[in-house]
């Protein structure tokens, strides 16, 4: 039994390992990580808009639209722009929209209304809400 490939393969992978550990970065601190701090409620950031209704929130526009936009909480009315895409998780809202491309009735009890060619309506009878009403204006 020879010992010498045993011996230079372990010299090899010695010089390899103190090649790579020799190959540090230091993080560049001109430009750190922007701090995540969360989407905010009742405006559109990055084409995402979250509208919460809440006891004192209860009456919520987006003039010019939004992308995505989230309903959530009951009891209240938004009026929007133009939409992408509706979802609307809350009960007994009503949502009127200058157009909007696909709804996603989750919620129930809603009254949306849309201006514009009618949307495609997301879901089926087990994924959709009960009671909401989805009409042209």
């Amino acid at each position: 039994m020879t010992t010498k490939p045993l011996l230079a393969t372990a010299l090899a992978g010695l010089a390899l390992l103190g090649a790579l550990t020799g190959c540090t970065s230091t993080p560049d601190t001109a430009d750190p990580l922007p701090t995540p701090t969360g989407q905010p409620d009742n405006e559109c950031v990055d084409g995402i808009a979250y509208l919460q209704f809440t006891e004192t929130d209860t009456d919520l526009s987006l003039p010019e639209g939004c992308s995505t936009v989230i309903v959530l909480g009951d009891g209240g009315t938004a009026t929007l722009g133009p939409v992408d895409d509706l979802s609307v998780m809350g009960d007994g809202n009503t949502v009127t929209l200058d157009s909007v491309h696909r709804i996603d009735p989750t919620g129930n009890d809603n009254t949306i209304t849309y201006g514009g060619d009618a949307p495609e309506i997301l879901g089926d009878d087990t994924t959709n809400g009960t009671g909401n009403t989805i009409t042209a204006g």
